[in-house]
């Protein structure tokens, strides 16, 4: 099902671009490695060691606009630690990201090339331990986000002897994120879904990179930071059934924060 959900999202990406639009494309494919932490602050923090690829694909519509699609796929192993010192090793993440970015192309400024980008955007970060068992014994859980939001950035390039220099700054503004655990509470006769909406919250991105060109493709490596700060969500209630009854509890996600970093190595054909 995993497989199926990534092979959707590539096939949407070039389906996209394929077909409508003419003139110049190029296609660019990437590897990239990162460290992730995300912590909500006074509960936990839990820091991944991230490796996975992405494919972009941008076709011009004019001298000074054009469109691009991006699909990012990554994965890896975290390390978990509450604040009462509870953790746990080994914690898988998947991490899958689509963008839909329009460009506007600035052709001069005194510090080179210019472009300013708007687009629409959506974040899936997916968590899974279930079954497994903390330092403490306490039982691991599902956790799926997903997260909507428009990125607004600028990017200047600069010619340099060493080639493209580009920097590049984005503001992410939040629609919407949806959290969904799946959790098996002590005595409950089955598991219980738990969906958190998350309405307000920002994210930012910045840039750094050099592209080196040849006869048919180029060359380029980039390091890039990403943040996130998302306020605590909405409410839900949730019903545990157990053999001596039923509980109720209202439940929420609390404040939470991301900081990623890393390096991504380029070929743009």
């Amino acid at each position: 099902m995993r497989c199926f959900s990534y092979l959707a999202n590539l096939a949407l990406l070039l389906g996209v671009f394929s077909f409508p639009l003419k003139g110049e494309k190029n296609l660019t494919l990437s590897i990239e490695s990162s460290t992730y932490l995300y912590e909500e602050p006074q509960v936990m923090t839990q820091t991944s060691q991230l490796t996975g690829f992405n494919i972009s694909y941008l076709s011009y519509l004019d001298q000074l606009h054009f469109v691009k699609g991006e699909l990012n796929f990554k994965e890896g192993m975290g390390a978990y630690q509450s604040n009462d010192q509870d953790t746990m090793s080994d914690d898988p993440l998947i991490f899958n990201e689509l963008r839909l970015i329009l460009i506007r192309n600035i052709e001069r400024t005194p510090f080179g090339s210019l472009s300013l980008q708007i687009g629409l955007a959506n974040r899936s970060l997916l968590n899974d331990s279930s079954g497994r068992l903390s330092s403490e014994g306490r039982l691991g859980y599902k956790r799926h986000s997903m997260l909507y939001y428009v990125p607004i950035a600028a990017h200047t390039a600069i010619d340099s002897s060493l080639g493209a220099v580009v920097f590049g700054v984005e503001f992410d503004y939040l629609l919407l994120g949806m959290q969904k655990n799946t959790i098996n509470f002590d005595g409950a006769e089955k598991s219980q879904s738990i969906t958190n909406r998350q309405n307000r919250g920002y994210g930012t991105r910045f840039t750094m990179g050099n592209t080196q060109s040849y006869r048919v493709f180029n060359l380029g490596i980039d390091v890039f930071l990403h943040t996130w700060n998302i306020d605590r969500s909405d409410e839900a209630t949730i019903t545990i059934a157990r053999e001596d009854g039923a509980d109720s509890y209202s439940v929420w996600e609390p404040q939470n924060q991301s900081l990623e970093w890393g390096i991504r190595a380029n070929v743009i054909f």
